[in-house]
């Protein structure tokens, strides 16, 4: 899920995987962050965020040891679909960043996806040492859980980043 671009994505919704619920949601968050379907991003996000406030959950992932565990997944998964709602309307940025505070990275692949998301948001802020720094991080964590091409992604944006930091080079 965290590897996948929009083509993958796509056909792992024809595969109909059967995830828990935090998954699914932000498996059609990154299918329309990716698409650009903004409408459906919201419709998404208010969803999930109506998902934090329900006390009782229809499915449990055998994968989550316990319910609060699964209450922080969906938390995290929160947070990071609402920044990435503010980066394609380009609005609430700071307010995003405050809020990817509340992340609790569970492993390696969170971490990759939390720093990931805050570069995005620095480079719309044109704060392009905080987003090379962010790229360069996501990449080491995306790198350390094998999501090799996320990894990538991230290295190649740090890289990018730093070039807007020294256009002369």
């Amino acid at each position: 899920l965290f590897d996948a671009n929009l083509d993958q994505l796509m056909e792992l919704k024809k595969d109909s995987v059967d995830w828990p619920l935090p998954y699914t949601l932000f498996h059609s968050v990154m299918i329309s962050y990716l698409k650009l379907d903004i409408d459906r991003l919201k419709l998404l996000v208010n969803s999930i965020e109506g998902y934090r406030f329900k006390s009782n959950f229809d499915k449990k992932p055998a994968i989550i040891e316990d319910l609060s565990s699964f209450e922080l997944v969906l938390e995290n998964f929160y947070w990071l679909s609402y920044a990435r709602l503010c980066i394609r309307l380009n609005d609430n940025l700071d307010k995003a960043l405050e809020n990817l505070s509340q992340v609790n990275p569970v492993n390696e692949l969170w971490y990759g996806e939390l720093f990931f998301v805050k570069a995005l948001i620095y480079g719309y802020k044109h704060q392009y040492e905080l987003e090379q720094f962010n790229y360069y991080q996501s990449y080491l964590y995306f790198s350390k859980s094998g999501a090799l091409k996320k990894g990538l992604l991230a290295y190649q944006n740090s890289i990018a980043a730093e070039s807007s930091l020294y256009p002369q080079r």
